[in-house]
């Protein structure tokens, strides 16, 4: 599979994507998909989180309009993080963002400091992960793409 970064406008970016069906989770098909957006990432940031790298892909980034994101949810794993869903903080703070589907743009975002993420792992398996600041802003930024939205819909 050859994949490419989507760009706005294309409409991909400003629809809500699929649940994953936690059955499609044991296809090879569905496992093929996970590798390759993982491959794509990884290839694009060198293997390592780094200034200038991407902090997460959603799928639909790449054309694939299913609830899952592969991101570092720390210094140095990369997690797949299916059909996410998210307590916030009501304390939030303002940063700097980009994204690889409007390029050159960078726009101040305002989101939560912390947020609870419960998820599922590439083999269906449940997990939560307490995250804050550049991790928290991250994984609220590519489960706004999963939603549809893009940082000009923050702005």
């Amino acid at each position: 599979m050859n994949l490419e970064i989507i760009k706005y406008p294309n409409p991909i970016l400003t629809k809500p994507c699929q649940e994953v069906n936690t059955t499609d989770l044991a296809q090879s098909s569905t496992q093929e998909i996970i590798d390759n957006i993982l491959g794509f990432f990884q290839n694009h940031n060198g293997g390592k989180l780094q200034r200038g790298s991407w902090s997460g892909l959603s799928a639909n980034q790449v054309g694939i309009e299913l609830r899952l994101f592969v991101a570092y949810l720390d210094d140095k794993h990369v997690y797949t993080v299916i059909n996410p869903r998210l307590r916030r903080s009501p304390i939030s703070n303002v940063r700097l963002e980009s994204c690889a589907s409007v390029p050159g743009l960078q726009l101040n975002i305002r989101r939560s400091n912390q947020v609870v993420l419960e998820a599922l792992d590439r083999h269906g398996n449940p997990f939560k992960k307490t995250l804050g600041g550049f991790y928290a802003a991250s994984v609220l930024h590519e489960i706004d793409h999963l939603n549809g939205k893009l940082i000009t819909d923050r702005h």
